[in-house]
């Protein structure tokens, strides 16, 4: 069975089909960074969508996008032995994206997805995250990022910052 490649256009009928408060911001230059990201953006804060292979199952960590992950909190809360970052190629088996354009929702698969309790205190505020594609982000409001995650995910509000 081939890996199935999604793209922006993918995440676009995701946020149609399931009337998600949301749109796509295309950009002339690469936006896989954060800090790229952050540079390009005004009016928001950057997530990030990390994918993380904890005792061989996948687990996406949204945060804030100067943060880093803390594997140790993740072990602790998905009850594993080992957490590593994912490789490139599993990124895309499990979310169906390629690195540095992974959206927090409209994976391929259903995902075990650990949000950044953060969020929770920037419900009022604009959300960039990945976008589907390199050139991409999805911008979004805090709180409505916080329910599509709640209602069309397998997702805990949690400490995963370092």
């Amino acid at each position: 069975m081939g890996k199935q490649q999604l793209t922006h256009k993918n995440l676009e009928k995701f946020i149609e089909f399931h009337k998600i408060n949301a749109e796509l911001i295309f950009f002339e230059e690469p936006v896989m960074k954060s800090k790229k990201a952050s540079e390009k953006i005004k009016d928001g804060i950057v997530f990030k969508s990390i994918l993380l292979m904890a005792d061989n199952m996948p687990v996406l960590c949204v945060l804030k996008g100067d943060s880093r992950v803390s594997f140790e909190k993740v072990k602790e809360i998905v009850d594993a032995k080992e957490v590593r970052m994912a490789k490139a190629k599993e990124v895309l088996e499990h979310t169906g994206y390629d690195i540095g354009g992974v959206p927090p929702f409209g994976h391929i698969k259903k995902l075990l997805v650990l949000v950044d309790k953060r969020l929770e205190k920037l419900k009022d505020r604009i959300i960039y995250t990945g976008g589907g594609s390199h050139h991409h982000l999805l911008r979004i409001n805090g709180e409505e990022l916080l329910n599509v995650l709640k209602s069309l995910t397998n997702s805990k509000v949690v400490d995963i910052e370092e």
